[in-house]
């Protein structure tokens, strides 16, 4: 995996997209395409 510097930012890790973050909480993420599409 590829190093990153977080040297002078507020973290210390590297950290999820915001768009995973917000599709996550919106429940875009199924258990199969099939049965239950996302429409985008």
């Amino acid at each position: 995996m590829k190093e990153t510097n977080f040297e002078g930012t507020m973290f210390t890790h590297q950290v999820a997209h915001g768009y995973f973050i917000m599709s996550a909480a919106a429940g875009l993420f199924v258990d199969s395409y099939d049965i239950n599409p996302v429409l985008l």
